[in-house]
């Protein structure tokens, strides 16, 4: 799975009013912090189980988001000092949006009855400039 990352030191343009941004703000060192931050930014339902799998599954899911266009900015790289927690993430972002450019339409699935709400939802997710080279050189790393 190759991640669609973008890489911008000024994602604005990358962002419209129709956007539903989460901030990830600079300097996230643990993963408790990071899910913390992202599930706050995310605005999160109470079910929310505050660990790996259950980020995975929200970031699938955004079905209390109406916007269409969901954008993940990073203003850093988290976890940079903890590579193994920091690749969990990364490829928790890349499966996400894996995810969504595979959803199913509303209906296709019996799993996904008519009367839910549906939108598919386009997953951007955005780091500064300057993390990309770790980016590639943690997701290269021999699992």
């Amino acid at each position: 799975m190759s991640p669609s990352f973008l890489y911008s030191d000024n994602p604005h343009p990358l962002i419209d009013e129709d956007s539903y941004l989460l901030r990830v703000p600079a300097g996230i060192s643990s993963a408790d912090a990071l899910i913390k931050s992202v599930a706050d930014a995310g605005d999160f339902p109470g079910w929310f189980g505050f660990n790996w799998d259950a980020l995975l599954d929200s970031l699938c899911d955004f079905s209390w988001i109406t916007k269409r266009t969901i954008v993940i900015h990073h203003s850093d790289l988290p976890l940079l000092d903890d590579p193994g927690q920091c690749r969990i993430y990364l490829e928790i972002l890349a499966q996400a949006q894996s995810d969504w450019l595979e959803a199913p339409r509303p209906g296709t699935v019996e799993l996904w009855p008519e009367e839910w709400p549906f939108i598919k939802h386009d997953l951007r997710i955005i780091f500064p400039t300057r993390a990309k080279a770790a980016i590639e050189r943690i997701l290269s790393r021999d699992k």
